[in-house]
């Protein structure tokens, strides 16, 4: 009963689902961030959420890319990791002519291996998504 009781009357509020409390605990308001993606899928509920510091794309709540959209001087701490995840394999096989990449995530990886004058990147996604409706 108190399941379908909380089906029928409880709203989920999915910025506040995309805020996620694993480091510093804290909610994004609806006055400094906007939730422009969610989307449920068999195994996580992905979000891009974009504050006025960063646009980040969070998965079950926890941040995985987040990347500085506004000032490009001030990179985020996500970026160098992105940044070396395509350098480390171009350092260990300068030969290598393709790449892939798992997840396309914010495009970083990627495009840091395309920058690479002999490596194509192929881009392979890690699941289907599962149909849903937009964030209202």
């Amino acid at each position: 009963v108190a399941v379908v009781g909380s089906m029928l009357w409880v709203e989920l509020d999915t910025l506040k689902m995309a805020s996620g409390v694993y480091r510093k605990g804290l909610l994004f308001s609806p006055q400094g961030s906007q939730l422009l993606f969610h989307q449920d899928g068999k195994t996580a509920t992905v979000d891009l959420v974009e504050t006025s510091d960063f646009t980040s794309i969070r998965t079950n709540g926890k941040p995985d890319a987040a990347i500085n959209m506004v000032d490009r001087n001030q990179p985020t701490s996500d970026e160098s990791t992105m940044v070396l995840l395509a350098a480390r394999p171009l350092v260990m096989r300068p030969e290598a002519k393709t790449a892939a990449v798992i997840g396309f995530g914010s495009g970083l990886t990627s495009q840091s291996l395309l920058g690479s004058p002999t490596t194509v990147s192929q881009p392979v996604p890690p699941q289907p998504p599962t149909p849903s409706q937009p964030p209202s």
